[in-house]
């Protein structure tokens, strides 16, 4: 109880720190408390756009981040001294045994832990969001400098989803009938760059022939994004998103690594591994209450793999392009239609598809 009544004292005084520099509701800056030394504030916005987007200068998300800094130090201090001094006064009563005394001080140490966590984890979502609402003159190139800025792209939300298995996707390819799960384990941001983590299922072909099968099996992971175990990483490179556009525009490099682990009794020269890199541009419509979207993304790419994704493909180092065109109902499900074009080897191992998918999780 003690740790949570002196939790909850703490982030009272931090969400007091966080809220009187600025309203993020408000299109202008709040002196919330006389003697706070925002007299600069007029001086640093210096324009109306900012004005009227309720972004920030770069100095002035410096201090905001500064204060908020050094308050969660103050805090961090207090904490240190609050459990010194509470470990003193066990000591110090005669009726505590020594052998109560060290229990106690296990649980102290555990609780200002916690504490000092909890503190710095409100500090760095304060500062994420207060960097990502910096303004820059040209934000439609390169829009994310900061993680929160690349989180606002990817998520449209000012803190992202720390759950695990947080993105799950069903897909059901209509033209070869299999079925494949991907499942994104954990993400996280380094700066502007999206780092996601997940592994893929997918049915296995009907096809007699082996090497027909493992080709087919392979170009389905390849066209749904990875292999068994994947890795990707992404960063925004195109954004024009303002409220008052009918189609938006999001476009980001990206690069995805896919590995296909051997069967039981195969050795592990069998494991077949290949990289994608391309650039993904998406154009997008929502409806007025943003239940029901339209859209179409294009994506080009540059495929390569090791030896062993060249013997079941038949094909290695090769361009191409797709299109996706399709509707979506909120983050429930999606129809689409995907067309691929490139060299011989894809027009003709990648047919025209229509796909269903189904968002389980998020």
């Amino acid at each position: 109880m003690k740790k949570y009544l002196l939790l909850l004292c703490l982030c009272m005084m931090g969400n007091a720190v966080f809220a009187q520099p600025v309203s993020f509701n408000s299109r202008k800056i709040v002196q919330s408390q006389p003697g706070n030394n925002f007299e600069k504030t007029n001086r640093l916005i210096v324009s109306d756009t900012i004005k009227k987007t309720g972004l920030y200068t770069q100095a002035y998300a410096r201090e905001l981040v500064h204060k908020d800094e050094s308050q969660t130090r103050r805090l961090v201090n207090q904490a240190k001294l609050n459990s010194l001094a509470y470990m003193q006064d066990l000591r110090n009563d005669p009726l505590i045994s020594n052998e109560d005394y060290r229990s106690k001080e296990t649980e102290e140490q555990k609780n200002l832990l916690f504490i000092i966590d909890s503190l710095e984890t409100r500090h760095a979502i304060h500062r994420n969001t207060v960097l990502s609402r910096v303004y820059r003159k040209q934000d439609w190139f390169l829009p994310a400098f900061y993680s929160g800025q690349a989180i606002m792209f990817y998520t449209e939300q000012e803190e992202n989803d720390k759950k695990f298995f947080s993105n799950t996707l069903l897909n059901y390819n209509s033209t070869d009938q299999k079925i494949s799960l991907f499942n994104e384990i954990f993400n996280d941001y380094f700066g502007p760059v999206r780092i996601g983590v997940g592994f893929m299922l997918t049915s296995t072909s009907k096809d007699s022939i082996i090497a027909t099968k493992e080709k087919k099996d392979l170009v389905q992971k390849i066209a749904s994004g990875g292999g068994n175990f994947n890795i990707s990483a992404g960063m925004p490179f195109l954004k024009f998103t303002e409220e008052d556009q009918v189609v938006k525009i999001k476009s980001s490099i990206q690069i995805k690594t896919g590995l296909d682990i051997p069967k039981t009794g195969e050795t592990t020269a069998d494991y077949g591994f290949f990289s994608d890199l391309g650039i993904n541009t998406s154009f997008y419509s929502e409806g007025v209450f943003k239940n029901i979207s339209l859209y179409a993304t294009s994506k080009l790419s540059y495929i390569t793999g090791n030896a062993q994704f060249e013997k079941r493909l038949t094909a290695n180092n090769f361009f191409m392009s797709q299109l996706s065109v399709g509707i979506a109902v909120k983050d429930m499900f999606r129809v689409r239609m995907d067309f691929y074009q490139g060299n011989d080897f894809v027009r003709s191992s990648f047919p025209a598809t229509v796909s269903f998918e189904i968002f389980t999780g998020r």
